[in-house]
């Protein structure tokens, strides 16, 4: 009797395998408008990150983030700057401000609709989903609007 219980729980572990299951989300940024743009992040005034250009209507992956779990979490690339300036060339920019707001006029908070640091304004694409791995992707869009609006 104690080998068939020996036998059926061992049979149920072998079976039963229990993923510990990973993720991976990648930022990306895809430049609709009609010029090519660069983004720099910015933290007490000093550049933070790998200078990036993205050229007009292509897109770049700009980061990446993953581990065990099952989780969704955002990339939030520039989460260690605390402004972000998006040249479109001619004199052409955009300030992004994260949570500290600076002293820019015209910045772009991060309540706003086209502030790269909000979450909310990047499209959430769910690449993978299986019962071990979730793979999304967070796009965020330039649009001509912006090239136009930029200061």
């Amino acid at each position: 009797m104690k080998k068939y219980i020996f036998s059926f729980v061992l049979l149920a572990l072998l079976t039963h395998c229990k993923c510990e299951g990973t993720f991976q989300a990648f930022e990306k940024v895809q430049n609709l408008s009609s010029t090519d743009i660069i983004i720099k992040a910015y933290r007490d005034g000093m550049v933070v990150s790998d200078i990036i250009t993205i050229q007009s209507g292509t897109n770049k992956q700009i980061g990446r983030a993953g581990g065990r779990g099952k989780g969704n979490g955002f990339p939030g690339t520039y989460s260690i700057s605390d402004s972000i300036v998006v040249d479109f060339g001619s004199k052409s920019k955009a300030v992004h401000y994260g949570r500290r707001i600076g002293k820019t006029p015209n910045a772009i908070p991060l309540s706003n609709g086209r502030n790269l640091y909000n979450e909310a304004n990047y499209v959430r694409k769910t690449l993978i989903e299986d019962k071990c791995r979730l793979e999304t992707e967070f796009i965020y869009t330039f649009t001509e609007a912006d090239y136009l609006n930029a200061k």
